[in-house]
């Protein structure tokens, strides 16, 4: 994955926490505060990881909380 596909995917909170390997987590925490200062750079780094971490962590959440065929109850 190029520097930008990495960005881009982190942007906009595609990347799945699985993929966000630590080499990965350090290339982002490296590249956003050369593309938007320190202090810019590290508020995205703060909300990027706390989109995913919350991303992942409903996704766990709905995994281990619905029983086989019971996700059609859902909608």
């Amino acid at each position: 994955m190029t520097d930008d596909e990495l960005m881009a995917t982190f942007e906009n909170n595609t990347i799945a926490p699985a993929a966000f390997s630590h080499e990965r987590h350090v290339r982002v925490a490296w590249l956003l505060p050369r593309m938007y200062g320190a202090v810019d750079g590290f508020e995205r780094l703060v909300v990027g990881i706390t989109s995913m971490v919350g991303w992942a962590s409903r996704m766990l959440f709905m995994s281990r909380s619905l029983a086989p065929g019971s996700a059609s109850l859902c909608w």
